[in-house]
């Protein structure tokens, strides 16, 4: 629940310096002939693009750039591991939502 507000402070506060960060986006994905249902929620956190993913109606994960690795990944405290091969394609699809 804490995280449902976090969330919704967030995204009112950025509501009126981007308007990117009010779009949700929902995809399909098959990976390893695997279907997922992803949702996008982007965000602003100090100036930088971060997005809140989940998957399969499971646990909200965020996603932010890791420039170490030159991909966006999961960065929470979530017991559940993303398959690399997941992670790599939500990556290019937050990076396509850049543009």
């Amino acid at each position: 629940m804490e995280k449902d507000l976090q969330r919704k402070e967030n995204l009112s506060t950025n509501n009126n310096r981007d308007s990117k960060a009010n779009e949700i986006k929902n995809l399909n994905l098959t990976v390893d002939n695997i279907p997922y249902a992803i949702n996008i929620v982007p965000f602003l956190f100090n100036g930088e693009n971060r997005y809140y993913v989940k998957i399969n109606n499971g646990e909200e994960r965020v996603f932010l750039w890791d420039s170490e690795m030159e991909q966006f990944r999961a960065v929470d405290d979530s017991d559940e591991n993303l398959p690399d091969s997941l992670e790599h394609e939500i990556s290019n699809q937050l990076l396509s939502l850049k543009k």
